[in-house]
């Protein structure tokens, strides 16, 4: 055909391969790069869309599972890789095709690795870790072999029954993030700790979180911390948070400096609505509608920019925009 140009792979630059591998399947796409170093740095730079990276840490085996579909609206497609103790000390990586890799080190801590290593290979959206407890030998993983490494991704959930996992894994994570949830898994046997520790909320990635969930947890989370928290959807439990910082939150909601969607504190002390409800014009302050349990108080607050409901129930506080509150925790508070 005239005018038309034949190229070969190799003769194309860098650029327009990276840009032809983008339209690549992501199981051709880890076909690719086990060809080559070449191959694997192409791949890399390609950043293929997953969806999805789940690690679920089960005993001896642990599964690492990738969604990943062509189009957004496409149904998930799964690739998996396991990671078995293998010996006292060893493991052995399978892959979706039976591959076997075998490592020195312990299940725990190379399927860690295999993870970070994903999140590091593709644009991903969420992460998803299930791990009870830290071994001995994640531990020194953390701390050590992979330190300086980010877990990229724009969403973060982790499932976990040991505070130190939580503390170790943190530090990985980048500043705002869609969502960072932390949860609790319901098996007694393994609960190590239930409290989370405080430097937890110092990092930078929680406190700038869009999204903050850790209420499953104890928070060894102060009145200055919370109100540092910039997430504008906020659950925790904190034995230490009073009517004061509340009150802080809801005066930096009505200056602008804070954007509240839905806001749920769980404490140790009884909530004082005086407090709560200090140098706010009582202009701005309307009764909410009743509710069946006459425990149960709720006020609608008036600002420039918008209205916001706040109900306490004693030492439980939930506050948010019209249709966003009290839908998870005080049913039926507004209609």
């Amino acid at each position: 055909m005239s005018g038309e140009c034949i190229c070969q792979w190799h003769d194309l630059p860098a650029e327009l391969k990276v840009e032809v591998l983008r339209y690549l399947p992501f199981q051709s796409i880890m076909r690719f790069m086990l060809l080559s170093r070449e191959s694997y740095f192409l791949a890399s730079q390609a950043k293929i869309k997953v969806f999805k990276v789940q690690y679920r840490g089960r005993n001896q085996c642990h599964i690492l599972s990738i969604a990943w579909a062509k189009h957004e609206k496409e149904s998930y497609s799964w690739y998996e890789v396991e990671i078995l103790q293998n010996s006292a000390e060893g493991s052995v990586i399978i892959d979706s095709k039976g591959r076997r890799i075998y490592c020195e080190n312990d299940a725990d801590s190379v399927g860690m690795q295999v993870l970070f290593h994903y999140t590091k290979l593709f644009d991903v959206q969420d992460v998803e870790i299930e791990e009870l407890v830290m071994s001995s030998g994640l531990y020194c993983m953390l701390h050590g072999q992979l330190d300086g490494l980010t877990l990229h991704a724009k969403r973060f959930t982790l499932s976990t029954n040991d505070n130190q996992l939580i503390s170790s894994l943190i530090p990985f994570l980048p500043s705002h993030l869609s969502s960072i949830v932390i949860y609790t898994v319901h098996l007694s046997l393994n609960v190590i700790t239930t409290t989370i520790s405080s430097d937890v909320f110092e990092h930078e990635a929680v406190r700038t979180a869009r999204e903050l969930n850790t209420e499953s947890f104890s928070a060894d989370l102060s009145d200055k911390q919370i109100c540092n928290l910039k997430a504008s959807t906020l659950c925790v439990s904190s034995p230490h948070i009073t009517s004061r910082s509340i009150n802080q939150m809801i005066l930096q909601w009505f200056k602008g400096e804070r954007e509240i969607n839905l806001i749920a504190i769980s404490t140790n002390g009884d909530l004082s609505w005086s407090q709560l409800l200090n140098e706010i014009d009582p202009e701005r302050i309307q009764a909410g509608s009743p509710h069946g349990n006459p425990d149960v108080v709720a006020k609608v607050l008036h600002s420039d920019h918008g209205n916001i409901y706040i109900a306490v129930c004693d030492n439980y506080c939930e506050m948010g925009r019209p249709r966003c509150c009290f839908v998870r925790y005080i049913p039926h508070i507004i209609r």
